[in-house]
């Protein structure tokens, strides 16, 4: 599971595991458009790295199937483009944990 800051400091964090949003209620919202896991599968098949990707104080998913070739990147609506100054990593991105 990694915390996600998807509302930056005006909301509560969030929890990601195996392609769905969970809230502190336990309620989980499975993020759009990821494809189905193709055989033979492995649990946890999807990895999130949460980072701050589009510029604003939210942060947005990268989200991967290693062995695919296919990478999303979800963040919070609306998307502010003129807030894209460019991405630095922080220890976030590159501590980032890989479990399967």
């Amino acid at each position: 599971m990694e915390v996600i800051h998807w509302h930056a400091n005006k909301g509560p964090d969030l929890l990601y595991n195996g392609g769905q949003f969970f809230d502190g209620n336990g309620n989980g919202t499975p993020l759009p458009n990821l494809t189905s896991p193709v055989p033979p599968t492995r649990m946890g098949w999807y990895h999130c790295i949460p980072g701050n990707f589009c510029g604003d104080e939210r942060e947005d998913l990268l989200v991967y199937n290693p062995w695919a070739t296919d990478c999303y990147i979800y963040t919070p609506e609306p998307l502010d483009g003129s807030a894209y100054k460019g991405y630095s990593a922080t220890p976030k991105q590159y501590n980032a944990r890989l479990m399967d």
